[in-house]
């Protein structure tokens, strides 16, 4: 689903992409991504904008009166986004945790699926890193509650299995469950932080 908005005072109707950069509010920055534009002759501002660190700024329109269209799902940023990592070996918690402590500011831990869902119910989180052999809940039932839970609304968090297995057909089993990736260990960090980005672009 897309979200439309049009001012009207057309006079002169051209078809664009344009990529409106930086708009700067109380010393913070706001990024904006490409939007695809109808413009004509004008002037005045598109009112309240959203842009991705999920403020509303009005955005110059230098000019033009715009018809525009911009996704309603932003992209976020690694470093801002809030991780859940689903992990019941404490080495391995620390494993990751280190190869991400330059990269994400804000990483909570649960040590089954069971903890990950009770802590899904309470908070937001962007992405999960999903382990798949555990106690208690395993991660392949914790993402298919997960995803059940997400059925009743228009939400989806990325989830990436992190597993110890490499066995034939795992990975298919882990897509099969409703993961978004998957990644086994022993892994590289840049491997795993490629696809953390890409799934939150």
């Amino acid at each position: 689903m897309k979200f439309k908005v049009l001012i009207i005072t057309i006079t002169l109707l051209m078809l664009s992409q344009i990529s409106i950069g930086q708009e700067h509010e109380n010393n913070e920055t706001h990024e904006f991504k490409h939007f695809r534009v109808a413009a004509a002759i004008g002037h005045g501002y598109i009112p309240k904008a959203k842009s991705e660190s999920g403020k509303f700024v009005a955005i110059p329109t230098f000019g033009l009166d715009i018809q525009y269209w911009f996704n309603e799902k932003w992209g976020i940023a690694l470093k801002n986004a809030k991780i859940l990592l689903v992990e019941d070996n404490i080495i391995n918690q620390k494993i990751v945790l280190l190869s991400l402590k330059n990269q994400v500011n804000h990483i909570d831990v649960a040590a089954n699926g069971k903890e990950a869902l009770e802590m899904f119910g309470v908070k937001q989180y962007d992405l999960i890193l999903m382990d798949i052999m555990m106690p208690v809940m395993d991660g392949i039932v914790a993402t298919k509650k997960i995803r059940e839970i997400e059925s009743t609304s228009d939400q989806h968090i990325p989830i990436i299995a992190v597993t110890a297995n490499a066995l034939a057909g795992d990975r298919e089993n882990c897509l099969a469950a409703g993961v978004d990736d998957y990644i086994a260990k022993p892994f590289s960090a840049e491997v795993l932080i490629k696809k953390m980005r890409d799934l939150l672009a």
